[in-house]
């Protein structure tokens, strides 16, 4: 019977092989631990909806009583989504920031090309860059060039190359 690959292989080889497989365990539990908060606040966030569901149904009867009930059901909810948006963060659901730019990409390009001008879409994007435009885009240079070439108060020297009008 031939001998299994595994046999040839050194107990330092299988060591170094645990070790690289053990290496992204650190990470992936703080990745687990993320996940397992921003579910906890949907299901606060679930709760609080089916609560107010419930007091819904308990406003369409006529009675007073139930009305009384369904209105302090209803400030419940108020409370648990307002303890579940302190959960979640200062962040507000379902909103972007756009990460504390004080001026335009357009009038970044703009004062770049007062500078110099005329500039290649790579010099461009370089020198926004330079003069502090901060973008978290893996398509920078596209946007830029997009920008560019849409925005009507640059032109286009040649096929690249803008200018100012």
């Amino acid at each position: 019977m031939p001998k299994s690959k595994l046999a040839r292989v050194s107990i330092a080889e299988l060591k170094a092989e645990l070790q690289k497989r053990r290496r992204p365990l650190p990470r992936l539990r703080r990745e687990h631990a993320r996940t397992l908060k921003k579910l906890q606040s949907l299901d606060e966030s679930i709760a609080a909806l089916e609560d107010l569901a419930t007091a819904v149904k308990v406003c369409r009867k006529k009675t007073t009583k139930r009305k009384k009930v369904a209105k302090k059901a209803v400030r419940k909810v108020s409370k648990k989504r307002r303890a579940a948006k302190k959960a979640i963060g200062k962040r507000k659901a379902g909103r972007k920031r756009r990460g504390g730019k004080r001026i335009s990409l357009t009038a970044s390009l703009a004062n770049a090309l007062k500078a110099k001008s005329p500039l290649s879409v790579a010099e461009a994007t370089q020198a926004v860059l330079k003069r502090g435009y901060r973008s978290k885009s893996k398509i920078f240079r596209t946007i830029v060039c997009q920008t560019l070439s849409k925005d009507k108060q640059f032109k286009s020297v040649k096929r690249g190359v803008y200018a100012l009008k």
